[in-house]
This record gives structure tokens, C-alpha cells and sequence, in this order.
């Protein structure tokens, strides 16, 4: 009988997960190119790029090219993949604090999150009557 409750917690990972992921909100893997910039301390203003491992409301896991320390703080810019009106580019920034990192990969904790759009590149669009 043992065995068969170990399978079934193998097969049945949502259940697992539900229950044991010490996350509170779902995390959707997606793959974005991204910019980030450390906002705060001795380091402030150094920028890298990346690529986006995970991302959910409450945090970001994302590939950099520097080690980062977990406690500092650190602004990600990335472009997303939808355009408004099928034409204006939209960029997700995402602030947040390290809270786990390696040589290669960081874990953010996010403080704030907000969708910019170039005016610029709207304004084009509306001219065109695309909007």
C-alpha cells in the first residue's frame, strides 16, 4: 500500500504541489528577454541583461550575467510579448529585493510591477489610425 501512495504523490503533481509549494501564488514559466538594473547601495546603477525562468505577482526567478547579493534591490525591464492594438510595444517593469541568488540566477521578491507603453509609438499608432 506504501508504494502505491508514493505513486500516486509522483503522478498527482498538483496535489503535491498545491500543497506543499511554499509559494502563495501560482508562478507561470515563461521566457522573456530582460534588462535589470540594481536600484540601491554601493552597486547602484550597474545593469545587466537576462532571461525571465518564472514570473508570478509575488516574485521573479530569472537568469543574469552576474552574481547578485540577496537584500539589494533590483529593477527589471521586460519587454512583453503582446502589442497594444496589435502595434505599440508594452514593457513590464518589475521592482523588487534579491531574496535568493547564485552565480548565474536570481530570485526576486516583488515590491511593485507596472505596464509602460512608449507614447511615442502610440501616438504613431493612433496618427495611422491603428488605434
Amino acid at each position: 500500500m506504501k508504494s502505491t501512495q508514493c505513486e500516486r504523490m509522483r503522478t498527482d503533481t498538483s496535489s503535491y504541489f498545491t500543497v506543499h509549494d511554499r509559494r502563495s501564488r501560482v508562478r507561470y514559466a515563461i521566457a522573456l528577454e530582460l534588462e535589470y538594473k540594481l536600484t540601491h547601495g554601493k552597486r547602484k546603477g550597474e545593469t545587466g541583461t537576462g532571461r525571465t525562468m518564472n514570473i508570478s505577482s509575488g516574485g521573479a526567478y530569472f537568469t543574469t550575467g552576474q552574481a547578485l547579493m540577496a537584500g539589494i534591490f533590483v529593477q527589471l525591464t521586460v519587454p512583453w510579448p503582446a502589442l497594444l492594438h496589435g502595434t505599440v510595444p508594452i514593457k513590464l517593469i518589475i521592482r523588487g529585493v534579491v531574496v535568493r541568488a547564485s552565480t548565474t540566477h536570481a530570485a526576486i521578491k516583488v515590491e511593485s510591477h507596472d505596464f509602460y507603453i512608449d507614447s511615442t509609438a502610440l501616438m504613431t499608432a493612433v496618427r495611422a489610425g491603428a488605434c
